[in-house]
């Protein structure tokens, strides 16, 4: 979760303009609460509040279908949205569909229905902090050049946003050669 955070945060100095969200498992009948009262600069001042959000949800880790729902309903334009977890994003209902809303939603469905509706150009990044290099979101996923799975997790990530604000498809490409030529 502090890696998470630290990225999290991170982001957020570099980016334009950020909404930091924390999710987790339902109480009080939602799985995510924004997270308003952050300074900016002081990352690690910040990530000591962000942390103390981690008691007002439950303890599992739920996709935040809910606010996507919210984003579609008020048309909020999102350029990127970026999800740090240990992979082990579940649905409400344990069989990939979301219980709200009739209980109809995929990650993939509520993403497309996402940029059918707003945002045709949204770029989905999940980041799975602990390398298992493959996602339980769905298998969906992987076939949209606009959803991207990283595994595991260093500076690039940093790199890979900034790139997304010129250019999307040519930025994931070049941070993947990137990242396999560092390997080899």
């Amino acid at each position: 979760m502090q890696v998470a955070v630290l990225l999290g945060l991170m982001l957020k100095s570099v980016c334009e303009s950020v909404e930091f969200l924390v999710f987790s498992s339902p109480r009080n009948g939602k799985c995510y609460l924004p997270v308003e009262e952050l300074e900016g600069d002081r990352i690690l001042e910040d990530m000591e509040t962000v942390l103390g959000y981690q008691n007002k949800l439950g303890g599992g880790t739920d996709f935040p279908y809910d606010y996507i729902h919210t984003m579609i309903n008020e048309r909020k334009h999102v350029d990127n949205m970026f999800i740090f977890s240990d992979m082990m994003i579940s649905p409400s209902d344990g069989n990939m569909q979301h219980t709200m809303s009739g209980g109809s939603d995929t990650v993939g469905s509520i993403l497309e229905n996402y940029r059918t509706n707003v945002n045709e150009n949204m770029m989905f990044v999940t980041v799975d902090l602990a390398g298992h290099g493959r996602s339980v979101l769905g298998a969906e996923l992987e076939d949209n050049c606009k959803n991207v799975l990283i595994s595991g997790y260093s500076d690039a990530i940093l790199r890979l946003v900034s790139e997304l604000q010129n250019n999307q498809v040519d930025a994931v490409k070049e941070t993947a050669q990137n990242m396999l030529s560092k390997k080899a």
